[in-house]
């Protein structure tokens, strides 16, 4: 899962594992959870583009 937090605001993968718990199931509650500082990547359609958010998370990797 990645979770964009804006400018001037805190957030580690720890809150949003725990908010998480307390709303859904167990097993739904995703196994990585990344923090981005920057806005999510979306396409011409205004929906977000999986393909260059993984593509980058990848990249940012090696």
């Amino acid at each position: 899962m990645v979770v964009y937090c804006g400018p001037n605001q805190t957030l580690t993968s720890d809150q949003v594992r725990a908010q998480l718990q307390q709303s859904i199931a167990g097993y739904k509650v995703p196994r990585y959870i990344r923090i981005h500082d920057r806005p999510l990547l979306k396409g011409a359609t205004e929906k977000f583009d999986k393909r260059a958010i993984r593509e980058g998370f990848i990249a940012e990797q090696d």
